[in-house]
């Protein structure tokens, strides 16, 4: 982490406390189900620390309207956060390894599969890999078999396959020799292309974009389309005969690229650049078409704005249109009249999106609740101290006054044109801890919600 991230992080921990006050979430307007527990299950979550549904995907092989809902977690996310911090951690190993659940779409069951875990992979105590953090659906056109992929973050990110989505049934296709992550699989006129990132790095390389055709593996770009400022890219969409592609630039903004277009010798064009609205946008972490447009959510890291202004900002929304002009929707003088982070300022990620019974779903992450689970990291007496003003909602099951003021926990927004929003919920359905909404997938049964939460564990919930 560099030094001045450092000394700021610090100071926007007081400002959470002090400034981020929000209005009570509305009722909710639609019925929630549970469909998992925290972490899965208590003692793989005490071991490994399923902290994140990382990613998600309905996979239906048959082709019989069923299927199964899969699941790939991020461990040890709050023992990396720190890390990442310059913070000391204690426990040990840092890294834990991930794995894959499923459970069928049509059941009312907590009980999850495991069908891939990477403990059967990389030695006891010396995991280099710590999420499963994209999964996608393809079939390869070079033989017409259907196939759910799997990309890893870790010290040498990889590519996995299977035809069945069953154990033992999963191979590597590809290994990436740097550390970082597959961070986004989409597929796009027939071939399935693969975005690695290495955000981890300092300073970190532009990273690589690959593609596939079920059978052969090949490199598309690895220049950062000509910016070096641009360490990979973190989101992928398939958009009017093009690919886009969401870049990571931390000191620029983001910038969104399109390429591999109708014609073979289509060379990348740039379509956003500088953030979209406002150059703090540091990622567009988030691409999906709706209503013949293409929507991109953007990423603060950490919530602290290093662009000016203000030092905790929410994220922005843009639309990008078929004749690749923007529009703003969420953000600075926006359509519809929405700000930046749907009007909270600690909604620093717009981490999710899906489209679901004709309405565009987005989900964020708020970086207010991040700050009680600090705790733990803190040495006894200003632990105790922490604790007294924070207090901490595991232990009673009610929520602290600092959640309250904050209006802690994960957001969840919908809009029938892009513009107008409601909150389905914005209280991590009733749980503060459950900070971000990481995952959205749509099914005929509902709309399935990853939740990631550091303290107890991740959950997915079903929207009916």
């Amino acid at each position: 982490m560099n030094q001045s991230l450092s000394k700021t992080v610090p100071v926007c921990l007081f400002l959470y406390a002090l400034l981020t006050v929000s209005a009570p979430g509305p009722a909710r307007c639609n019925t929630f189900m549970p469909v998992s527990e925290q972490g899965f299950d208590a003692t793989d979550n005490r071991r490994d620390f399923n902290d994140y549904p990382w990613s998600m995907v309905h996979y239906d092989p048959l082709d019989d309207g069923r299927g199964y809902i899969y699941v790939g977690t991020g461990n040890s996310m709050m023992n990396l956060i720190m890390d990442r911090l310059g913070i000391n951690v204690s426990v040990s190993p840092l890294k834990r390894p991930p794995e894959i659940r499923r459970f069928p779409v049509d059941q009312d069951t907590a009980s999850w599969e495991r069908i891939f875990d990477y403990r059967d992979i990389e030695t006891e105590d010396q995991w280099e890999t710590s999420g499963i953090r994209a999964l996608a659906t393809y079939t390869a056109a070079s033989d017409g078999t259907p196939y759910i992929y799997a990309g890893t973050l870790g010290t040498r990110p990889a590519l996995w396959r299977s035809a069945t989505g069953d154990n033992g049934t999963w191979e590597k296709v590809l290994s990436v020799p740097v550390e970082g992550s597959i961070r986004a699989l989409a597929e796009h006129n027939g071939l399935l292309y693969i975005a690695v990132t290495h955000e981890f790095l300092d300073p970190p390389p532009p990273g690589e974009l690959y593609v596939t055709d079920g059978q052969t593996v090949s490199l598309v770009n690895d220049d950062g389309f000509g910016n070096e400022k641009n360490s990979g890219v973190f989101s992928l969409a398939s958009f009017n005969g093009w690919l886009y592609a969401g870049t990571s630039n931390r000191e620029q903004g983001f910038e969104v690229w399109k390429l591999a277009g109708p014609g073979d010798d289509s060379a990348p064009v740039r379509v956003v650049s500088a953030g979209g609205p406002f150059k703090g946008n540091q990622a567009a972490a988030t691409m999906q078409v709706f209503q013949h447009a293409l929507y991109v959510g953007g990423i603060i890291f950490a919530g602290i704005n290093t662009a000016g202004g203000f030092p905790i900002r929410g994220a922005d929304m843009i639309r990008i249109y078929p004749d690749d002009s923007w529009a703003t929707v969420v953000g600075p003088d926006s359509t519809g009249g929405t700000g930046s982070g749907f009007d909270k300022i600690t909604n620093a990620y717009l981490w999710s999106a899906a489209v679901h019974d004709g309405y565009l779903y987005f989900g964020t992450w708020d970086s207010a609740s991040f700050v009680p689970v600090t705790q733990k990291y803190l040495p006894d007496i200003r632990r105790t101290i922490w604790q007294f003003l924070f207090g901490t909602y595991a232990a009673n099951g009610v929520p602290t006054l600092y959640d309250v003021l904050t209006g802690n926990g994960a957001e969840l927004y919908r809009s029938k044109n892009g513009e107008d929003w409601e909150a389905v919920f914005k209280d991590g359905l009733g749980n503060p801890d459950n900070y971000g909404v990481r995952t959205l997938t749509t099914t005929e049964t509902g709309l399935f919600i990853g939740l990631a939460n550091i303290d107890q564990g991740l959950q997915v919930w079903r929207m009916d």
